[in-house]
Protein backbone atom coordinates (compact mmCIF):
# COMPACT_ATOMS: atom_id res chain seq x y z
CA UNK A 1 0.00 0.00 0.00
CA UNK A 2 2.90 2.38 1.24
CA UNK A 3 5.03 1.45 -1.89
CA UNK A 4 1.64 1.78 -4.37
CA UNK A 5 1.10 5.46 -3.20
CA UNK A 6 4.95 6.14 -3.04
CA UNK A 7 5.22 5.50 -6.73
CA UNK A 8 1.99 7.83 -7.29
CA UNK A 9 4.06 10.60 -5.55
CA UNK A 10 7.09 9.94 -7.47
CA UNK A 11 5.50 10.08 -10.62
CA UNK A 12 3.37 13.68 -9.66
CA UNK A 13 7.11 14.78 -8.50
CA UNK A 14 8.63 13.81 -11.46
CA UNK A 15 6.40 16.12 -13.84
CA UNK A 16 7.23 19.52 -11.95
CA UNK A 17 9.34 21.78 -13.48
CA UNK A 18 11.38 24.94 -11.84
CA UNK A 19 8.14 27.58 -12.67
CA UNK A 20 5.78 24.37 -11.25
CA UNK A 21 7.67 23.80 -8.02
CA UNK A 22 7.59 27.47 -7.39
CA UNK A 23 4.16 27.42 -7.46
CA UNK A 24 2.02 27.92 -4.52
CA UNK A 25 1.12 24.17 -2.57
CA UNK A 26 -2.52 24.03 -0.84
CA UNK A 27 -0.30 23.96 2.52
CA UNK A 28 -0.31 27.94 3.78
CA UNK A 29 3.06 29.60 3.29
CA UNK A 30 4.51 26.58 1.15
CA UNK A 31 5.74 26.38 -2.07
CA UNK A 32 5.25 22.78 -3.81
CA UNK A 33 9.33 22.54 -3.50
CA UNK A 34 8.53 23.23 0.38
CA UNK A 35 5.98 20.39 0.50
CA UNK A 36 8.70 17.99 -1.47
CA UNK A 37 11.23 19.05 0.60
CA UNK A 38 8.79 17.68 3.56
CA UNK A 39 8.43 14.95 2.78
CA UNK A 40 12.03 13.65 1.93
CA UNK A 41 12.86 14.82 5.25
CA UNK A 42 10.15 13.31 6.86
CA UNK A 43 11.47 10.02 5.34
CA UNK A 44 14.74 10.57 6.64
CA UNK A 45 12.94 11.34 10.02
CA UNK A 46 11.11 8.30 10.22
CA UNK A 47 14.78 6.77 9.17
CA UNK A 48 15.33 7.90 12.61
CA UNK A 49 12.35 6.04 14.40
CA UNK A 50 13.55 2.82 12.99
CA UNK A 51 17.28 3.04 14.12
CA UNK A 52 16.34 4.48 17.79
CA UNK A 53 14.00 1.53 17.99
CA UNK A 54 15.39 -1.33 16.18
CA UNK A 55 19.60 -0.13 17.10
CA UNK A 56 18.51 1.39 20.16
CA UNK A 57 20.45 4.45 18.24
CA UNK A 58 20.26 7.36 20.70
CA UNK A 59 18.35 9.43 18.13
CA UNK A 60 14.59 11.64 18.23
CA UNK A 61 12.60 11.67 14.79
CA UNK A 62 13.13 15.30 14.38
CA UNK A 63 16.17 17.35 16.58
CA UNK A 64 13.86 19.76 16.83
CA UNK A 65 10.86 21.65 15.15
CA UNK A 66 12.88 24.74 15.01
CA UNK A 67 15.75 22.52 13.10
CA UNK A 68 12.72 20.46 10.59
CA UNK A 69 11.78 23.92 9.61
CA UNK A 70 15.23 25.01 8.69
CA UNK A 71 16.13 22.20 6.93
CA UNK A 72 12.89 22.69 4.62
CA UNK A 73 13.81 26.33 3.91
CA UNK A 74 17.34 25.19 3.26
CA UNK A 75 16.57 22.38 0.70
CA UNK A 76 13.52 24.05 -1.48
CA UNK A 77 15.58 25.14 -4.21
CA UNK A 78 17.06 22.15 -5.19
CA UNK A 79 16.31 22.06 -8.74
CA UNK A 80 13.52 19.55 -9.87
CA UNK A 81 16.15 16.62 -10.92
CA UNK A 82 17.55 16.78 -7.26
CA UNK A 83 14.17 17.27 -5.37
CA UNK A 84 13.06 13.97 -7.53
CA UNK A 85 16.39 11.85 -6.70
CA UNK A 86 16.64 12.74 -2.83
CA UNK A 87 12.68 12.12 -2.63
CA UNK A 88 13.42 8.88 -4.49
CA UNK A 89 16.35 7.71 -2.67
CA UNK A 90 14.89 8.79 0.94
CA UNK A 91 11.90 6.83 0.21
CA UNK A 92 13.62 3.96 -0.76
CA UNK A 93 15.87 3.93 1.91
CA UNK A 94 13.01 4.11 4.54
CA UNK A 95 11.49 1.18 3.11
CA UNK A 96 14.38 -0.79 3.72
CA UNK A 97 14.64 0.31 7.10
CA UNK A 98 10.92 -0.52 7.67
CA UNK A 99 11.71 -3.72 6.54
CA UNK A 100 13.43 -4.18 9.62
CA UNK A 101 10.91 -3.73 12.21
CA UNK A 102 9.33 -6.68 13.73
CA UNK A 103 6.76 -7.69 16.50
CA UNK A 104 9.65 -7.48 19.13
CA UNK A 105 9.56 -3.55 18.55
CA UNK A 106 6.50 -3.18 18.38
CA UNK A 107 6.36 -1.65 22.19
CA UNK A 108 9.19 0.96 21.53
CA UNK A 109 8.46 4.27 21.62
CA UNK A 110 10.24 7.32 20.27
CA UNK A 111 10.58 10.87 20.94
CA UNK A 112 9.58 12.90 18.04
CA UNK A 113 12.00 15.61 19.55
CA UNK A 114 13.92 15.83 22.52
CA UNK A 115 11.46 15.60 25.72
CA UNK A 116 8.81 15.84 23.04
CA UNK A 117 5.35 13.62 22.46
CA UNK A 118 6.29 9.40 21.88
CA UNK A 119 5.72 8.06 18.54
CA UNK A 120 5.56 4.42 18.36
CA UNK A 121 7.84 2.85 16.47
CA UNK A 122 5.36 0.10 14.84
CA UNK A 123 3.43 3.15 13.51
CA UNK A 124 6.03 4.00 11.02
CA UNK A 125 4.99 2.66 8.01
CA UNK A 126 1.56 4.19 8.75
CA UNK A 127 2.70 7.32 9.71
CA UNK A 128 4.62 7.63 6.20
CA UNK A 129 1.16 6.30 4.57
CA UNK A 130 -0.44 9.40 5.81
CA UNK A 131 2.14 12.16 4.76
CA UNK A 132 2.90 10.72 1.08
CA UNK A 133 -0.94 11.10 0.86
CA UNK A 134 -2.09 13.85 2.46
CA UNK A 135 0.64 16.16 1.05
CA UNK A 136 1.02 14.22 -2.56
CA UNK A 137 -2.89 16.49 -2.79
CA UNK A 138 -1.50 19.30 -0.97
CA UNK A 139 0.88 19.41 -3.95
CA UNK A 140 -2.37 20.19 -6.12
CA UNK A 141 -0.54 19.01 -9.39
CA UNK A 142 -3.32 16.89 -10.49
CA UNK A 143 -3.76 14.24 -7.58
CA UNK A 144 -6.38 15.31 -5.72
CA UNK A 145 -8.66 13.33 -2.90
CA UNK A 146 -11.17 12.24 -5.50
CA UNK A 147 -8.09 10.00 -6.95
CA UNK A 148 -6.94 8.12 -3.50
CA UNK A 149 -7.78 4.39 -3.87
CA UNK A 150 -10.69 3.99 -1.55
CA UNK A 151 -9.39 1.17 0.27
CA UNK A 152 -6.52 3.94 1.27
CA UNK A 153 -8.52 6.45 2.17
CA UNK A 154 -11.02 4.72 4.12
CA UNK A 155 -7.66 3.45 6.51
CA UNK A 156 -6.88 7.22 7.05
CA UNK A 157 -10.35 8.47 7.24
CA UNK A 158 -10.73 5.39 10.11
CA UNK A 159 -7.31 7.12 11.68
CA UNK A 160 -8.29 10.52 11.92
CA UNK A 161 -11.94 9.91 12.89
CA UNK A 162 -10.19 8.33 16.01
CA UNK A 163 -8.44 11.43 16.17
CA UNK A 164 -11.21 14.06 15.66
CA UNK A 165 -13.18 12.15 18.90
CA UNK A 166 -9.80 12.74 20.75
CA UNK A 167 -9.42 16.12 20.76
CA UNK A 168 -12.84 17.81 19.90
CA UNK A 169 -15.33 16.36 22.49
CA UNK A 170 -18.27 19.15 21.42
CA UNK A 171 -17.84 17.45 18.08
CA UNK A 172 -21.10 14.86 17.15
CA UNK A 173 -21.58 13.52 14.18
CA UNK A 174 -21.67 10.48 12.02
CA UNK A 175 -19.52 9.68 9.27
CA UNK A 176 -20.85 7.65 6.65
CA UNK A 177 -18.00 6.89 3.78
CA UNK A 178 -20.08 5.15 1.07
CA UNK A 179 -19.25 1.32 0.77
CA UNK A 180 -18.56 1.13 4.37
CA UNK A 181 -20.45 0.92 8.12
CA UNK A 182 -20.93 4.72 9.49
CA UNK A 183 -18.94 6.03 12.35
CA UNK A 184 -20.45 8.18 15.16
CA UNK A 185 -18.22 11.14 16.65
CA UNK A 186 -18.85 11.74 20.31
CA UNK A 187 -22.52 11.32 20.53
CA UNK A 188 -23.53 10.96 16.61
CA UNK A 189 -26.37 12.99 15.08
CA UNK A 190 -25.64 14.73 12.23
CA UNK A 191 -24.41 12.49 9.23
CA UNK A 192 -21.81 13.18 6.77
CA UNK A 193 -21.28 11.38 4.20
CA UNK A 194 -19.45 11.02 0.77
CA UNK A 195 -16.80 8.67 -0.94
CA UNK A 196 -14.04 7.65 1.06
CA UNK A 197 -11.49 10.22 -0.51
CA UNK A 198 -13.05 13.70 -0.46
CA UNK A 199 -14.13 12.22 3.33
CA UNK A 200 -10.58 12.25 3.94
CA UNK A 201 -10.15 15.39 2.17
CA UNK A 202 -12.84 17.05 4.25
CA UNK A 203 -11.34 15.72 7.60
CA UNK A 204 -7.92 16.82 6.96
CA UNK A 205 -8.14 19.70 4.74
CA UNK A 206 -11.74 20.73 5.03
CA UNK A 207 -12.26 20.18 1.54
CA UNK A 208 -15.88 20.08 0.92
CA UNK A 209 -15.58 18.92 -2.72
CA UNK A 210 -18.22 15.52 -3.08
CA UNK A 211 -19.17 15.34 0.95
CA UNK A 212 -22.70 16.54 2.17
CA UNK A 213 -24.84 16.21 4.94
CA UNK A 214 -27.51 13.46 4.88
CA UNK A 215 -30.60 16.10 5.25
CA UNK A 216 -28.82 18.84 3.25
CA UNK A 217 -27.73 21.01 6.02
CA UNK A 218 -24.53 22.79 6.11
CA UNK A 219 -21.25 20.80 6.61
CA UNK A 220 -20.52 21.45 10.11
CA UNK A 221 -16.95 23.03 11.07
CA UNK A 222 -14.14 20.70 12.56
CA UNK A 223 -11.20 22.16 15.12
CA UNK A 224 -8.04 22.32 13.10
CA UNK A 225 -5.66 18.86 13.50
CA UNK A 226 -3.01 19.19 15.98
Amino acid sequence: MLAAQTELLLTTVSSLDVADLAQPSRCEGWTRAHVVSHLTANAAALVNVVRAAVDDVPVTMYPSDVERDAEIEREVGRTPQEHLATLRSGCEELAVQLARLGPEHTGRMVERTPGGRLVPAAAAAFLRLNEVVIHHTDLAAGHDFAAVAPEVAQLLVAHHISGLAHRAASVDLVVAVDGFDPVPVGAGGQVVGGAAGPVLGWLTRGRTDGVATLDGTPLPSLPPEG
